[in-house]
């Protein structure tokens, strides 16, 4: 049996980017340096958790994810049953899927799932 994928999802607050700068122009010297004004850039995290379900238990993890709208995955793999992926988009929606490695080899990747950021 493929693994089942429960997954949780959070923001976090990564950056800062630049909204305005005042340049002063051409002129005389000043001591002053500009003004910056910043706001924060939110970047999304999400924890995929999943559990294995046949025995031997699952010894290695491969998580795939990609933006809805994209074919390409991205891989990551862990001997943990929980993995926080960073530097996600915002406001986006990601499709999660996970399977399992034991001494009989890899399952079959989850079901997949989808999450907005």
């Amino acid at each position: 049996m493929a693994p089942s994928c429960n997954v949780k999802m959070g923001t976090e607050e990564m950056q800062r980017k630049v909204v305005e700068e005042f340049d002063p122009g051409p002129g005389l010297p000043v001591q002053t340096r500009a003004k910056t004004i910043t706001e924060p850039v939110q970047r999304a995290r999400v924890v995929v958790q999943y559990k294995t379900y046949w025995l031997p238990p699952g010894t290695n993890f491969e998580i795939r994810y990609r933006l809805r709208e994209d074919e390409d995955w991205t891989l990551t793999q862990t001997r943990s049953t929980s993995k926080t992926i960073h530097s996600l988009l915002p406001e986006n929606v990601y499709v999660f899927a996970v399977r399992a490695q034991n001494d009989t080899g890899w399952s079959e990747f989850s079901q997949a799932v989808e999450v907005p950021t």
